[in-house]
């Protein structure tokens, strides 16, 4: 598909070059297109954008499917992942929680929300420049779980969405932690179990949710 529209693309832009080429279409002694000229170079033009824009919406339709290709593979890979990351050794003394930095927050949900166990989590940040990565921590367990990697917009808000815990009820009732942080100090991957809260540049507060 994509030859097709790179060559009407060609082809239009050749119309165009060809108007101060002929005599039939450019009138040299009087410097003005002709009629002829006028309708080639309506003709090079539309080729070259209606080609464009079909080329741009291929493009959306293949990032489309991209997205939807990613999406199914997270909705493979949490939910298999969630058990090994609850079943995780209990914390002797869970380590403080950071202390926010103001520069990134978290807008929705309240503290104290209940939540399904796929929940959005909604916020933002002073730049939308900045790499975004959520954490969700189950209270007594020792896993913290990144969570998929956030999409900042350009006013700096961002929503995204977590897992918390298993599918079914056997999580039903627990509380878990959800920090937002930005520039962590080491890379960060998706789906990765770290034993603690990762260090990073600007963290925002943290909200305990209730997994209903």
């Amino acid at each position: 598909m994509n030859i097709y529209l790179t060559i009407a693309q060609t082809i239009g832009a050749i119309a165009i070059t060809l108007v101060g080429l002929r005599r039939d279409t450019y009138d040299h002694e009087r410097r003005r297109v002709t009629r002829r000229g006028w309708i080639l170079l309506m003709i090079g033009a539309l080729t070259i954008a209606i080609s464009t824009v079909v080329k741009d919406l291929e493009a959306e339709k293949t990032k489309q499917e991209l997205l939807q290709r990613l999406d199914d593979l997270r909705e493979r890979c949490y939910p298999a992942l969630a058990p090994q990351v609850m079943k995780a050794p209990e914390e002797i003394s869970a380590p403080a929680a950071p202390s926010p930095t103001g520069k990134i927050r978290i807008t929705s949900p309240p503290d104290k929300s209940q939540l399904p166990a796929r929940a959005y989590i909604e916020g933002s940040v002073f730049s939308p420049h900045l790499k975004v990565w959520m954490i969700v921590h189950a209270k007594e367990v020792s896993s913290y779980w990144v969570q998929p990697a956030v999409t900042v917009r350009e006013d700096g808000t961002w929503k995204v969405m977590v897992y918390l815990g298993r599918s079914g009820d056997i999580d039903v009732g627990r509380e878990f932690e959800i920090l937002a942080i930005a520039n962590p100090r080491k890379e960060l991957f998706e789906a990765e179990v770290l034993d603690g809260w990762p260090e990073a540049q600007w963290r925002s507060q943290v909200v305990t949710v209730i997994r209903k």
